[in-house]
């Protein structure tokens, strides 16, 4: 589920970029629409949050066991 989310936030990452540069050069495209961009950048926004989120989880975890493992010793 991780990697489905990093996957996600490149893409729209990608998304976004292309609609900044495709704005620069063309007049009126749908890839430029406020509501597109918008779209675009809450996916980006909430699928980084998430990986992050569960990273940091992952890590915890780590951590907490690591812990256990030095308190045995």
């Amino acid at each position: 589920m991780k990697k489905a989310f990093r996957i996600i936030s490149f893409i729209a990452a990608l998304l976004g970029a292309t609609a900044y540069i495709v704005s620069k050069f063309v007049e009126d495209h749908w890839l430029i629409s406020s509501d597109t961009n918008l779209i675009i950048g809450l996916t980006y926004l909430f699928t980084s949050m998430k990986f992050y989120q569960l990273d940091v989880e992952d890590k915890e975890e780590e951590i907490e066991a690591l812990k256990a493992r030095l308190a045995k010793e």
